[in-house]
């Protein structure tokens, strides 16, 4: 690598702290440094850089689910050693030229998608680590793996604080699922966050979570119902949750207590009950059950079932 293209990494990133005082450059410093040590061309390295350090790159950089290992924080360092350690054995188990070829085009690839995201006008909702996680996940989805966060779901109850699963890959989340045990006229568990991270969207990795989710729940909790809460008319999964048999319901909360009448609701029903505020979707255990079930056909650990499309 030429000696200018260096001094122009240090001085894009130097730049770029102070624009944004509250990331934590390490990532990109080593990410840089990485691409530099595998013999990655100086245009496509400062293209990268282009599309990433920019003002508008750092502006995405800083929205929700965009930021993990990049803020001042202990965690940040931990997650960071463990993304570069598993690109150090990735590099090492592909050798040099490989390696290099990954790279080149996993990130003239990335620029790529950058430009339809910009195009289409989204181009807030992803960043480079995010996108380079997305064909980290493409390359080798037998590497998504779980983790498990909070209180142990045999543990929870409504006197006990939040369970997650956590979907991961080289170290870093790509998804969770966070919820918790609530008193009510029948045993339900609540989910209050749901998400893959921005740029990761419509890969099934959603779906892989919430399965083993419904796994843990037939697991630890037989019987519960599920509820997912203050689901926005058009957004946050009302599609995803009806198709996996969800369904409105009325639903009261007094004092921490919460009323739920399982007849599911019409359209007309919803609308007139909720009106323009989060609606509850209400997963039956019978459905619960019937999700833990759907075999897991492509990521992580590879169960030997017949495909099933999610």
């Amino acid at each position: 690598m030429k000696n200018n293209t260096k001094q122009e990494i240090q001085d894009r990133i130097s730049a770029a702290e102070q624009m944004e005082k509250g990331i934590m450059f390490d990532w990109f410093k080593r990410f840089f440094e990485m691409l530099e040590s595998a013999g990655v061309s100086d245009e496509i390295i400062i293209k990268a850089m282009d599309y990433s350090l920019s003002a508008d790159g750092l502006e995405r950089i800083t929205a929700k689910g965009n930021s993990e290992g990049l803020f001042r924080n202990t965690q940040s360092k931990v997650v960071i050693e463990n993304f570069f350690e598993y690109m150090n054995n990735m590099a090492q188990n592909y050798g040099k030229d490989k390696f290099k070829v990954f790279l080149e085009k996993t990130l003239l690839q990335i620029a790529d998608e950058y430009e339809e995201y910009k195009k289409n006008g989204y181009a807030k909702r992803t960043s480079l680590k995010n996108l380079f996680l997305k064909h980290l996940v493409l390359e080798h989805p037998e590497d998504v793996v779980f983790e498990y966060g909070g209180t142990p779901i045999e543990k929870m109850s409504a006197e006990e604080y939040q369970s997650s699963i956590l979907l991961k890959i080289a170290g870093m989340q790509i998804g969770d699922i966070v919820f918790e045990e609530v008193n009510g006229n029948l045993p339900i568990v609540q989910f209050t966050d749901f998400r893959t991270i921005n740029g990761l969207e419509k890969m099934g990795l959603g779906s892989h979570l919430f399965i083993e989710f419904c796994k843990q729940m037939v697991k630890y909790k037989q019987g519960y119902s599920v509820m997912a809460w203050n689901v926005m008319k058009g957004h946050d999964g009302e599609k995803v949750y009806s198709k996996w048999g969800a369904y409105p319901v009325e639903c009261y909360a007094d004092n921490d207590f919460w009323e739920i009448d399982t007849t599911p609701l019409t359209d007309e029903q919803t609308d007139e009950f909720y009106g323009n505020h989060g609606r509850i979707y209400y997963f039956p255990p019978e459905r619960i059950e019937e999700m833990s079930k759907r075999p897991n056909y492509r990521y992580g650990e590879q169960e030997k079932t017949e495909e099933l499309a999610l």
